[in-house]
């Protein structure tokens, strides 16, 4: 028998009680440092499955295992609406997604010569590459997984910035490929070099099990190529709920304003949930119209969503870099996580201190730690002050270079001390996962896999060869599994 829903205002009221005890759950799960991953995981997910069953059964609607869906007339209305107006920016924006998703060779996608769009395709993917890219590396600062953590807070800055003659190759042969292949050949390159790395470590694992001296080591303290992304597991739980739904709401919005301008009727708009975190939105056109359409419309609706994807990345990008230099001035802080032994720091200062100035240069961020270390060399007095008092140390050579250090490792953390500061470093956060899943999750969408947006731009203009598609999905599938092995070696419970 069919269960009825409970009436609305108490069905609303029983649904945000136990969103919000869920929200108290995960943060108290998020917090607890102590308790191993795969338990968070695992109690999370759990968790979410019977908050998710239990609102699904409270307010009457679709959806099995955790899962349900939250639909709206009003989100049709608004898409219907979009599809009405700006109709030239539309079909530019998606034809642009393809030329940032297949470069040069989107030509044999869109086929009609648009001079002045392919220009703009290639220069706003250089400009990504030299601009943008490297300032997705500020979301791993909220990527909480012990090999990403390694990595300290992001120092990446422009590549133009810190251009060594030898990166030149690299840098080139990285803008080559996305103008020739546009970012699905940089993923595809991205991947296949990843696993390579990845395979040699495992070579260097299964040699020392053969000699009687098993260790995942190799493996675990390699940064791994795919993670898991949970809110309030591995990236905290508001920042990340909100970047989730910005992402996927303007990605399947913007499918369904092409398909609605193409006069194919909007069935169903809403949102998936698992338990409280928004997993995927959806836009359901009618199917059976789209597939009747000429192709190039086609390409147009699967491809709006990497599109729109992009454009985000660009209005986070944006946010991020104004906010960038009140976090970096007021908010982050260099410490000294540890020091190394034979090395003058060591036992000297004490962990946890504070760097205030180095060289009599004041220090706030990487950025300056890296300007006011530049002359540090073999035999040369290095002086630093901390909050806990100041030093004046003689800098040894780094492994026989010309490298001078004190053996310091340090972290940058934040000091949220103020209202403002909270706020604003909550601001920051959402900029900076926003930005980077943006990316991710564009560029992920354009890979040959089934139910993603590559795979129907693949198998719509690649018709007859199907097996270049399946070929495509086994490279991609096999070097996922290969590059996600570090993650797995890393694993704590």
């Amino acid at each position: 028998m069919k269960k009825l829903p409970i009436s609305k205002k108490p069905a609303k009221t029983i649904a945000a009680a136990l969103a919000i005890t869920e929200f108290i759950f995960l943060y108290l799960i998020y917090v607890d440092n102590g308790v191993g991953i795969i338990y968070r995981v695992v109690l999370a997910l759990l968790s979410l499955g019977f908050v998710g069953g239990a609102i699904r059964r409270a307010i009457g609607t679709e959806g099995s295992y955790g899962m349900y869906l939250l639909g709206s007339k009003h989100g049709i209305n608004v898409i219907n609406s979009l599809s009405k107006s700006h109709k030239n920016f539309w079909k530019g924006m998606a034809d642009w997604g393809i030329i940032l998703g297949f470069g040069v060779f989107s030509y044999l996608i869109i086929k009609k010569r648009r001079s002045w769009l392919y220009l703009f395709g290639v220069a706003t993917a250089i400009i990504t590459v030299l601009f943008v890219l490297p300032y997705t590396s500020y979301g791993l600062e909220f990527i909480q997984v012990s090999s990403i953590q390694a990595i300290g807070y992001a120092s990446s800055v422009s590549p133009l910035s810190n251009l060594t003659i030898s990166a030149l190759p690299y840098l080139a042969l990285i803008v080559g490929t996305v103008v020739i292949f546009g970012f699905t050949g940089y993923l595809f390159y991205a991947l296949g070099l990843s696993a390579l790395g990845v395979l040699e470590l495992l070579a260097v694992v299964i040699s020392k099990t053969l000699a009687g001296t098993p260790t995942l080591a190799p493996l675990s303290n390699e940064v791994p190529g795919v993670l898991p992304v949970i809110p309030g597991i591995t990236i905290p739980l508001i920042s990340g709920i909100i970047a989730f739904v910005i992402i996927i709401v303007i990605h399947e919005a913007s499918h369904g304003v092409l398909a609605a301008m193409v006069k194919t009727k909007i069935k169903k708009v809403g949102l998936l949930v698992f338990g409280v975190i928004p997993i995927g939105a959806f836009v359901e056109p009618d199917e059976k119209k789209v597939e009747k359409l000429d192709r190039e419309a086609q390409n147009r609706i699967y491809s709006a969503g990497v599109s729109a994807n992009f454009i985000a990345m660009f209005i986070f990008f944006a946010l991020l870099i104004a906010v960038l230099p009140y976090v970096n001035n007021n908010i982050m802080r260099m410490f000294v996580a540890s020091t190394m032994p034979g090395y003058p720091a060591n036992g000297i200062i004490a962990p946890g201190s504070q760097i205030i100035s180095w060289n009599g240069y004041k220090i706030t961020d990487t950025a300056s730690l890296t300007t006011a270390s530049a002359s540090d060399l073999p035999g040369k007095t290095v002086s630093i002050s901390t909050n806990k008092g100041n030093y004046s140390l003689v800098a040894q050579s780094e492994n026989g270079t010309t490298r001078g250090i004190i053996g310091v490792e340090l972290s940058q953390e934040p000091v949220l001390n103020t209202p403002l500061k909270r706020a604003v470093y909550f601001l920051y956060g959402v900029f900076a996962i926003t930005m980077m899943l943006n990316f991710l999750i564009g560029v992920i969408n354009l890979l040959p896999l089934p139910m993603l947006d590559g795979w129907r731009i693949y198998k719509n203009n690649i018709r007859k060869r199907t097996w270049i598609i399946k070929a495509l999905a086994a490279f991609v599938l096999v070097t996922l599994v290969i590059v996600a092995l570090p993650w797995l070696g890393g694993l704590q419970v």
